[in-house]
């Protein structure tokens, strides 16, 4: 299947929970990795993620709901621009706004970290101010990286210059000694994996506590867990996070607060049971935003 016709739709579910109008989660996928810097492949991330979805169970244990009954509609791949990443930046946030809506929740699939940027961008000028919540191995926060400011390793550092005010990271564990002069002069918030091992509950609530804004975007670069986990990624990272380290955070979050839209991103896509975690972690983040639904 070629990226650029229409997927599988997530789960497979029948048209009943499919369609656009009638759904509330809607996945935009933007299969794309021009400016990878060790194992390239993040493009066949997305489709693998949804191809295994097929398997996943429809039921939430956890939670007692089946977040498909909201409506799962899966929109064509975004088209790659391979020009610059610049201009792909460009064609992500054009594609984003002519979809996101205040009405639906967006989840996008990549591809590598830099697809982000735009989708983000979208979101803040539909929803103004929020807190981007930044899963990750990697800080991100880099002026460039290979001579190119929209690099997978710089997506957080342009959000900050594009005026996104309020940024906690969790499970940061690799970055550069310019990264970390940066972090020290900045309002971003950054817990490290290290003191997550150390005390997750404590690491929860500083994250809370930094959290400014009522509404909350969360960004999901997989290589945020351990890779005895998940390995399928771009640049894997030892003393990551474990499944309900990360399940207890986000239950947290969608407890305590709005949260708007999502991206998942960094999956190589070459390995079925990480594809099979990954679209199992999508899923229960739509479980955890149904469950809030029904909290309010």
């Amino acid at each position: 299947m070629s990226l650029f016709e229409p997927p599988l739709n997530f789960l497979r579910i029948d048209e009943k929970y499919s369609k656009l109008d009638n759904s509330y989660f809607v996945i935009m996928p933007v299969g794309y990795d021009a400016t990878t810097s060790y194992l390239t492949g993040t493009r066949r991330g997305p489709l693998s993620i949804i191809e295994a979805s097929i398997n996943l169970e429809w039921y939430d244990m956890e939670l007692d709901n089946e977040p498909y009954l909201e409506g799962i509609h899966t929109l064509n791949f975004v088209e790659t621009d391979a020009s610059s990443p610049e201009n792909m930046y460009k064609r992500v946030l054009e594609a984003s706004r002519q979809v996101i809506t205040k009405d639906k929740f967006f989840i996008e699939v990549g591809g590598e970290h830099s697809v982000s940027l735009g989708f983000i961008q979208a979101h803040k000028e539909l929803h103004g101010d929020f807190t981007v919540i930044h899963f990750d191995a990697h800080a991100d926060v880099r002026e460039d990286y290979e001579g190119c400011e929209y690099s997978h390793a710089c997506v957080m550092g342009n959000l900050y210059k594009r005026g996104v005010d309020n940024i906690v990271q969790f499970g940061i564990r690799s970055m550069d000694k310019e990264e970390k002069d940066f972090l020290r002069n900045s309002e971003i918030t950054t817990i490290t994996a290290l003191d997550i091992h150390n005390d997750l509950n404590t690491s929860i609530n500083r994250l809370l506590e930094n959290i400014k804004h009522e509404k909350v975007y969360i960004t999901f670069d997989i290589d945020v867990f351990d890779p005895s986990l998940v390995w399928d990624t771009g640049t894997p990272e030892p003393g990551g996070l474990m499944w309900y380290d990360i399940m207890k955070t986000l239950k947290a979050i969608f407890e305590k607060h709005n949260v708007i839209g999502c991206d998942v991103v960094e999956l190589r896509g070459n390995e079925p049971s990480n594809a099979s975690t990954v679209a199992k972690l999508i899923y229960k983040i739509m479980g955890y935003k149904t469950w809030q639904k029904n909290l309010q």
